[in-house]
């Protein structure tokens, strides 16, 4: 079940000739397939995801950095939680924050940390403007050196794979950590913590 926008999906993507074999799809594609199977095939949400899975999978392609939860599962992940909450607190302050909002932010920032254990959930994050919401934090909160800390360590552990590095330049998060870097040279705990985020980045 499902083959038909499996296949439809891996035509357009190859890899790299390094791996001719291996074939890459886009999360749009992986998600139309698993629609397709629950509107055309009547599979609930578990099944059409699970059969999505095995139609690629039998095709030689490669599902690394495909976020496979769907549906509900997927919006009420905590990773995507947590990011609305953070992104509700910024849109609300301007960008400027009080100390009660950062302690909002930071416990935010912990809940996202507490769900990251795998390479989809990167991924997740990566798709759901996890790192561009904590960057734009570490922006907003630049005048609390010691909370601005504990969020970049959380931008280290979302650096873990290529699409949020690629995400981190493009969303200005080397622009902020220099500034962090130049306006506190004496603080320690921010100055490891933005070099953490610089090595990540590399």
């Amino acid at each position: 079940a499902g083959a038909r926008s499996a296949a439809a999906a891996v035509g357009t993507q190859p890899t790299r000739a390094m791996a001719p074999k291996k074939m890459q799809i886009s999360q749009e594609a992986f998600d139309e397939a698993v629609r397709e199977n629950m509107d055309e095939f009547d599979m609930d949400e578990e099944e059409a995801v699970n059969s999505a899975i095995e139609e690629f999978k039998a095709q030689g392609v490669s599902l690394a950095g495909i976020v496979k939860s769907f549906g509900a599962k997927r919006d009420q992940h905590p990773i995507v939680l947590a990011t609305k909450t953070i992104e509700d607190f910024l849109a609300a302050g301007n960008g400027k924050q009080a100390l009660d909002d950062a302690e909002a932010i930071l416990a935010a920032a912990k809940e996202i940390r507490d769900a990251v254990s795998s390479n989809e959930d990167l991924a997740l994050a990566s798709k759901s403007g996890t790192l561009e919401a904590v960057i734009a934090s570490c922006a907003a909160l630049k005048e609390q050196p010691a909370v601005t800390a504990k969020l970049l360590s959380l931008v280290s552990a979302l650096l873990a794979v290529n699409a949020t590095r690629e995400l981190f330049i493009r969303s200005g998060g080397v622009h902020v950590v220099c500034g962090l870097l130049k306006e506190y040279p004496d603080d320690r705990e921010l100055q490891r913590a933005a070099m953490a985020v610089v090595a990540a980045a590399c």
